[in-house]
């Protein structure tokens, strides 16, 4: 009985995983973007992220601007802005 109970927790986890998992799936898509996508960011700029290791939106929502804008050379409020309208 003990077996068929876990069995059926997991059972009732993995229908909650199904749709936390589709909520997921929605971010991941969004995530795995280019940062091209970003308004404001265009080719040079996708090059310089890229040096960087920042080749996806959500690579680029988890930087820190300030870390990011010293190995980039580029302005920390200019890649906030970016963020800010990744966000969006």
């Amino acid at each position: 009985d003990g077996t068929a109970g876990g069995r059926d927790e997991t059972g009732g986890d993995e229908d909650g995983d199904v749709s936390s998992s589709d909520a997921v799936d929605e971010e991941t898509d969004t995530g795995t973007e280019s940062v091209s996508t970003i308004r404001g960011i265009g080719p040079a700029y996708t090059e310089r992220l890229s040096e960087a290791g920042v080749e996806t939106v959500g690579d680029l929502l988890e930087a820190d601007a300030a870390e990011l804008a010293s190995r980039t050379d580029l302005s920390e409020t200019r890649i906030s802005g970016w963020q800010d309208n990744a966000a969006e």
